[in-house]
């Protein structure tokens, strides 16, 4: 390619009759999850009039000549033009600046929407710098087709190149938020904060973070850490390996303790970071006198350390946990012959991508230059061929660095955590140097340099060399422990009418519950903050809400059009109600040039909820909107007709296990809610009269009611908690309609006798009834006691009066601290206990009022502990499946009792079963390949998966169980269903110089009264198979015994895992019994039976059980197998 011209030429646009017109319409930068992509994105809309139509990439590489395009960025542009239409064009400028600027962003899109219009949606790592690099983009573009407008070199345009160059914290800040997604957490960056900032997890387990900071990292392990004299001080105190140091104040000194502590010595500063001032291996007093000279210029304190020889690393602490190792390999250049040692210093930067992003330039600085003259070398000097030329012997921010996490001795991992530990840090970066790091520290020269607060992670996360490893995912993982969700439930309510009242409601029902739910009410106001141009105001005000500790629930009101311009205000949310299909997507379809925004919007909210959707299914388009949802995800609203009379597709629905929520209007007027349950009948939920519904607002109350119910229903509630929330949500009701719940709670209102009068009528006490009434002392409360006990005269009650903290006192009782405030002695009883003179009644309702607005209105209507329990002896819940499974569900689309027999390993087949993805997401490599597998489950058939990591583009709702560890679930299910199950269990071990004869068939041939057989495969001998047949075990038939296991060899951890009540043996060699020795202890509840032994070792055998069982009449021997099996009476 010929040199660029001159700054400020453009190349000739004269030659065209009609001048291609390029505009960019529509430039958007989306947070993801938008209308776009599930990841941070721009779009743009790149109109094109007048394009040639035979444009070749040889013209445009011709017209390109002329522009100084390599010079763009640091790095020069890797263009390959595949196709020319100008939106492919665009696209591949785009990415082009993107790969020179060195951005991690692979992802892109294009779109035709017209001839001469087209979408291109390209994936983003800095979205400061998005606008600007479309404009870098459509420059290009111009110049190819040789059209006008292009900005000419020198522009302005050009001097925002800076913005394309990213920090170490934008890619940091990409990588927790694909993780945080990859483990279904919360994870909200910037937000108006600074952009090193984050904050995981939401409500009560919110925390703000930093970069390698958390909200628990001490401000005192922070100074200590800063201090090296100090924090070698607490090292010691610890008993933990540190060279022998001495803190000098002249040079004569340092000499003096050169000498004392022996050469070669390290002179440093006590406070500096990143190794600046580290001068090593120095071997002579002269030099020692020299350097200090250098440094007591700079630094108030200098330090003389012995040094110690061996390799220098960064063991990376996380939660005090030895997470992740690197090697730092000091700077060096390696001679040629031809090169000086700058022009090779030169090279070696160029190379290794020295550029400041994550690897400083070397730099010819006093240290640099001392290390050259101990070599006598300088920078203008020519090594020799294959000279290796050393720049620095210290680690610095020049250093390359390899990952040895996996080459690292577990008692060095011990060191760098209690090295954390000593210093009070729980992120830390430990610095060690160690002549081996594979074997024990105690047995090699090992010391602990030093211990960093707020370690670079770039060294493990971005390794020169090696395995990167997943640090986000640890720094996550210390915030939200395995097993553990920190998302609170949010629930979006869309649509253009009655959304905040349909909020209002939902929110008053989740309060009822004892939830403490807040509706997000100012969505529509402008932020109070400055916020970069990229951050909508709703995502800023919903991560303010979402950031609030005292809440347990949000509900979010939310219009169509936020969501169309900024898309979701969060990764994922619980449900979605959408209350209709109206809003203006035809000014948003022009606004934003994008065709069937109607559907996008629809598909994105759908998508991003966990639990399921709510809609209304008299709408045609809502009704496709959650056509690919599983059935059992939605909840229908819709009228019916008359009782049990079901439209075609709500018997549809109903018979792929959705439910409705159904509104019933008789002739009189009244109308009642049911509940339309997979199987079974119509429940009722509630009546209301006509004249209640004569109050209701004109956007119409029962049908609000009936989201809010069905929105409900999907977070959980069952069919009592329903009735109780429809009966007082309702402004009146027919108290018998429905069974009484106890215990309540009323809010008290206003007018205390209109709340009484409610509260009685929905209860209906019979006169025999004992009312005990709970309530706390204070002083609203004693104006409303006169007209509540005329309430409850006609019946027995007692009081139970739980005192406030204003009236309580050292000096006297509560209860005589109550009576001098002129409460009534024969009703005060203490709270704690219940009332000594209580009537005697076959029926008691408890009542607790309160006057607090903020407290909950019924307490004890979460779900029922019959449905928290195990439905069966032979199913668990998906609830307890993941309890059990140590094991947390992010999407939720999953049946509500899960069989056992249906759980599958991967490679099996997996049609209907919960697969188990075996991995452990402890590299970056590792996750991709998880990733794959979970995607390639689900697109087999699986009804759902089990891994360490869910692939961050599906859908919210599908089915998806994430385990740190698959395996060790799989082995904690296979325990329980062990312990649950009432069959017997059967181990057959042999193995030795013989096949396996063939067992299976035997025993299909026999008398054996066995379920199902469990032969493990001859090519695995992975003791998860003998965990998967046990998990299914418990599920298989009836009665005992229920099954037999063939491991192919005597693995400790399968017999283990099958504590088996049969062993049978089959004595295949002379080492049957050395074998049978090894595992005995593990038979200890197990009858053995031992298959053609020899005879004269039937004593033998004897003696050995007698020794180390505890029933040794349960040893018996059988000649041959067909023997056994016709004999066959294991119980």
């Amino acid at each position: 390619m010929t040199e660029p011209r001159a700054q400020g030429s453009v190349p000739d646009t004269t030659a065209m009759a009609t001048s291609p017109e390029f505009q960019l319409q529509v430039v958007q930068v989306l947070p993801g999850p938008s209308l776009a992509a599930w990841h941070d994105c721009l779009r743009v809309v790149l109109t094109h009039e007048h394009a040639p139509p035979q444009t070749t990439p040889e013209i445009l590489w011709e017209r390109l000549k002329g522009y100084p395009h390599n010079h763009l960025t640091p790095r020069p542009l890797i263009i390959e033009f595949g196709s020319t239409d100008p939106g492919h064009v665009f696209a591949t400028f785009a990415m082009a600046l993107l790969r020179a600027a060195r951005h991690v962003a692979s992802r892109h899109r294009i779109t035709p929407l017209s001839e001469s219009a087209t979408e291109v949606t390209l994936e983003i790592m800095t979205p400061e710098s998005a606008k600007a690099l479309a404009q870098m983009a459509l420059a290009l573009t111009r110049v190819a087709f040789n059209a006008g407008g292009a900005a000419p070199w020198g522009d302005p345009l050009w001097m925002t190149l800076c913005d394309l160059r990213p920090r170490t914290s934008h890619y940091h800040a990409q990588d927790r938020l694909l993780t945080a997604r990859q483990m279904g957490l919360h994870c909200e960056v910037g937000g108006g904060l600074h952009r090193a900032h984050y904050r995981v997890g939401q409500g009560p387990s919110s925390q703000l973070m930093a970069n390698a900071y958390s909200a628990n990292t001490s401000h005192l392990g922070k100074d200590l850490a800063g201090d090296k004299i100090r924090a070698r001080t607490a090292l010691v105190r610890a008993g933990l390996p540190v060279p022998a140091q001495q803190r000098v104040t002249s040079s004569a000194e340092a000499a003096q303790a050169a000498i004392k502590l022996g050469f070669p010595v390290v002179l440093k500063p006590s406070g500096s970071r990143a190794s600046q001032g580290v001068f090593t291996m120095l071997r002579t007093v002269t030099i020692v006198e020299e350097v200090y000279q250098a440094l007591a210029d700079l630094y108030p304190e200098i330090i003389v350390e012995k040094q110690v020889i061996g390799e220098d690393y960064r063991l990376l602490v996380i939660g005090g946990r030895c997470v992740a190792a690197a090697q730092r390999l000091h700077p060096c250049v390696t001679g040629d012959g031809i090169c000086t040692v700058a022009e090779l210093v030169e090279a070696s930067n160029r190379s290794h991508g020295r550029d400041g992003i994550f690897i400083a330039p070397i730099a010819f600085d006093t240290e640099v230059l001392q290390t050259l003259s101990d070599q006598n070398l300088g920078p203008d000097s020519t090594p020799p061929a294959g000279t290796v030329v050393v720049l620095r012997r210290a680690a610095c921010p020049s250093s390359l660095a390899r990952d040895v996490s996996g080459d690292i001795h577990p008692s060095v991992k011990h060191l760098a955590e209690q090295a954390a530990a000593a210093v009070q840090l729980d992120f830390a970066g430990v610095d060690l140097v160690s002549a081996n790091i594979t074997r024990p520290w105690t047995e090699v020269e090992t010391a602990i340099v030093e211990v960093n607060a707020g370690p670079g992670l770039d060294i493990n996360r971005f390794p020169d060399l090696g395995t990167p490893r997943p640090v986000a995912r640890h720094i996550l993982r210390s915030a939200v422990s395995a097993g553990q969700s920190s998302n609170i439930p949010v629930v979006c309510v869309v649509g253009r009418y009655g959304k905040q009242l349909c909020a209002d409601m939902l929110s008053n029902m989740l309060r009822m519950t004892g939830v403490e739910a807040r509706v997000a009410d100012n969505l529509r106001d402008p932020f109070p903050a400055p916020l970069p141009s990229h951050h909508g105001a709703v995502r800023a005000w919903v991560g303010g809400w979402l950031s609030r500790t005292e809440i347990d629930a949000l509900v979010l009101p939310l219009p169509w059009s936020a969501l169309a311009r900024e898309g979701m205000p969060v990764q994922q949310h619980s449900v979605a109600i959408l209350v209709d299909e109206e809003g203006d997507f035809r000014a948003l379809e022009k606004e934003l040039m994008l065709p069937g925004i109607q559907a996008k919007l629809y598909r994105m909210v759908c998508d991003t909820a966990n639990n399921g959707v709510v809609f209304d299914a008299t709408s045609l388009a809502l009704r496709a909107a959650t056509a690919h949802m599983p059935p059992h995800t939605t909840v229908a609203c819709l009228p019916a007709p008359a009782l049990y009379a079901e439209s075609g597709w709500l018997r549809q629905h109903r018979l792929h296990g959705g439910e409705a929520v159904l509104t019933v209007t008789n002739a009189a007027g009244a109308a009642s809610f049911y509940l339309a349950p997979a199987t079974g009948d119509w429940q009722l939920l509630l009546t209301i009269p006509p004249s209640a519904q004569q109050s209701t607002p004109p956007v119409g109350k029962t049908q609000t009611i009936a989201y809010a119910l069905a929105a409900m229903r999907l977070l959980g509630c069952d069919l009592p908690t329903l009735q109780s929330l429809a009966l007082l949500c309702a402004p009146q009701v027919d108290p018998t309609a429905l069974p009484k719940i106890t215990p309540w709670t009323l809010k008290v209102p206003t007018s205390a006798t209109e709340a009484g009068s409610h509260l009685l009528r929905l209860l209906a006490p019979a006169p025999t009834t004992c009312l005990q009434v709970f309530c706390q002392d204070s002083e609203p409360m004693r104006k409303m006691l006169a007209q509540w006990s005329a309430l409850l005269a006609p019946y027995r009650h007692t009081w139970c009066i739980q005192p406030s903290e204003e009236a309580l006192s050292d000096s006297i009782s509560t209860r005589d601290q109550l009576v001098a405030q002129g409460w009534d002695p024969a009703l005060v009883q203490m709270a704690s206990t219940p009332p000594d003179n209580a009537p005697s009644s076959t029926k008691s309702l408890q009542l607790r009022i309160t006057d607090h607005l903020d407290s909950p209105l019924l307490l004890g209507l979460c779900k029922t502990s019959a449905e928290k329990a195990y439905v069966a002896d032979d199913a668990w819940t998906a609830e307890t499946l993941a309890v059990v499974a140590g094991a947390t569900w992010i999407g939720k689309g999953y049946p509500r009792h899960w069989d056992p027999s249906r759980i599958a390993i991967e490679g099996e087949s997996p049609e209907g079963q919960l697969v188990i993805v075996e991995g452990v997401a402890n590299s970056l490599a590792a996750i991709q390949h998880i990733e794959h597998r979970t995607r390639e489950a689900f697109l087999q058939g699986a009804q759902a998966v089990m891994s360490a990591v869910m692939p961050p583009e599906l859908p919210r709702w599908m089915p998806f169980l994430l385990s740190e560890d698959p395996t060790h679930s799989l082995y904690q299910l296979a325990k329980s269903a062990r312990a649950r199950s009432n069959r017997s269990v059967t181990v057959l071990l042999g193995g030795g110089s013989r096949p396996f004869p063939p067992i299976a068939a035997l025993v299909n041939q026999s008398q054996m009264d066995l379920d199902c057989v469990f032969q493990t495969p001859s090519t695995t001998e992975y003791a998860h198979r003998t965990a998967l047949a046990l998990a299914r075990l418990s599920t298989i038939g009836s009665g005992a015994p229920g099954g037999i296991l063939l491991p192919t060899m005597w693995r400790i951890d399968e017999i283990t895992l099958a504590q088996p009540n049969h062993c049978v043996v089959l004595a295949d060699d002379f080492r049957t019994l050395d074998r049978l020795a090894a595992v005995l202890h593990l038979l200890r509840a197990a009858s053995i039976t031992i298959v053609g032994l020899n005879p004269s070792q039937h004593d033998a055998c004897k003696d050995l059980v007698n020794n180390s069982h505890p029933e040794p009449q349960k040893l018996r021997f059988a000649p041959t197998m067909a023997d056994l099996l016709h004999t066959w009476a294991p119980t």
